[in-house]
């Protein structure tokens, strides 16, 4: 075989396996697609989000104690995981999930993710 095609071969599946890589990582249960309900709507009226399953986007702040603090448009959530650990070195990475919305007396509001899904 010649030598360039070899070269040409191996660099495709080098390319391949590197763009896989890259594609996200999952954590829970595989997403189902919602699109992502804005956090600043969240934040403004999160009793109308309580008891449906929707969709977030944003970017990583800070991650803490297995809570995340995502951000977008301006505004920022807590994210917690519904039985499955989340990464501690997840700040700075975009992250799309879907759960529920959380609400107590005097806490931040905090979204209770079934999945979530991280991208660099």
């Amino acid at each position: 075989m010649n030598k360039n095609v070899v070269t040409s071969f191996v660099a495709a599946i080098f390319l391949l396996a590197t763009v896989d890589a890259c594609a996200g990582e999952l954590y829970g249960r595989p997403l189902r697609g919602l699109s992502p309900v804005a956090l600043l709507d969240i934040v403004k009226e999160p009793r109308r989000f309580v008891n449906r399953t929707i969709g977030i986007a944003g970017t990583v702040q800070s991650a803490r104690g297995g809570i995340l603090t995502i951000a977008e448009g301006g505004a920022s959530i807590e994210l917690a995981a519904a039985g499955f650990a989340l990464p501690e070195n997840a700040a700075g990475a975009r992250v799309r999930a879907e759960g529920r919305v959380e609400t107590r007396e005097q806490e931040a509001v905090r979204f209770i993710a079934s999945g979530v899904e991280f991208s660099k």
